[in-house]
């Protein structure tokens, strides 16, 4: 009996044993085995991080000149890009229009969604370019999916913007930048598309023009607020309508009406009929090398063939055309 007794506490000691053995290897795996190596962030910790405003725990990105977003511009020999942050396409919309708004020999515009293109290479742009930001607000105030990691590096600090850390812009061309105002090279418009009926009306255009007037940046004109639950459509007509000459001047290209000169002479116009089969020519067709995209705001000009009157004995007039 005792024998079994005593087989009995042999088992449980070396049970215990193995225990206490297991766990003190696990609470000293560190100085045993040595520190786990060092690996990169995930998505997810990234982004937390940069919600937490510790920018540094981020690793710094290396330069790509596939997402150099400045080096496509001028390789395309463009003097604006376009950047539109979008959800439902009506940024996007709202930028290509512009883009085709402004086209000129000397304006020559390139509409470009930022999601593929990397948010440092934004200094490197020079006082003889011009970037334009076309915003809509997604969801309560939120930037959209192709504008969040450019939201994010601008304001670091949700929850304070404007104590934001300062983003480490770069330049391909090496140049140093101030520390305090990286920006202090580049102008910029900004138009934001919002309804306000939610609460954070048109944050996100807000709060990117606010951290780029702080990084240095300067605005050519006002910020330009469309609601969709007016009249977006006017609130974005009467934006160009105050902006364009401006951008114009800022490019070297007005004219002495955009200049404000009262003593220039009003442009005049000559209406000329179209022969038939005589290709007539829109806006945008004069410049060399321009396409030009037909939709419902930008018909095609067919040329009429035939008109017949069907209801020639009648108050209203129903014509048949070919």
């Amino acid at each position: 009996m005792s024998a079994i007794a005593s087989g009995v506490e042999w088992g449980d000691m070396v049970i215990v044993s193995s225990v206490i053995i297991g766990a003190a290897t696990f609470l000293f795996r560190k100085y045993i085995f040595g520190a786990k190596p060092a690996q990169d962030l995930t998505i997810a910790q990234k982004a937390a991080a940069t919600q937490k405003g510790v920018n540094a725990a981020v690793p710094r990105k290396e330069y790509d000149s596939d997402r150099d977003f400045v080096l496509k511009m001028r390789n395309a020999g463009k003097n604006v890009v376009v950047l539109y942050g979008s959800q439902t396409g009506t940024a996007e919309d709202f930028a290509t229009r512009l883009a085709k708004d402004i086209q000129s020999p000397a304006v020559r515009p390139l509409v470009l969604d930022p999601e593929l293109y990397d948010w440092q290479c934004l200094a490197s742009l020079t006082d003889v370019e011009l970037v334009i930001f076309v915003l809509a607000t997604a969801g309560e105030g939120e930037a959209t999916d192709n504008m969040e990691a450019w939201f994010n590096a601008l304001a670091s600090d949700p929850e304070s913007p404007d104590d934001s850390d300062i983003p480490e812009f770069r330049r391909a061309d090496g140049h140093e930048l101030d520390e305090d105002m990286p920006l202090q090279e580049i102008s910029y418009a900004m138009f934001g598309l919002g309804n306000n009926t939610y609460e954070q009306f048109n944050h996100h255009a807000r709060v990117v023009d606010r951290r780029l007037l702080a990084l240095g940046a300067s605005r050519v004109g006002e910020r330009g607020e469309g609601d969709d639950d007016a009249d977006i459509e006017e609130d974005f007509a009467r934006w160009k309508e105050a902006t364009l000459p401006l951008i114009r001047q800022h490019l070297g290209s007005s004219t002495p009406l955009d200049s404000g000169d009262e003593s220039a002479p009003e442009p005049t116009w000559k209406v000329v009929e179209v022969a038939a089969g005589q290709q007539a020519r829109t806006k945008g067709e004069f410049f060399e090398g321009a396409v030009v995209a037909h939709d419902s705001r930008h018909p095609f000009a067919a040329p009429v063939t035939a008109a017949v009157e069907l209801t020639p004995s009648a108050d209203r007039h129903l014509l048949h055309v070919e």
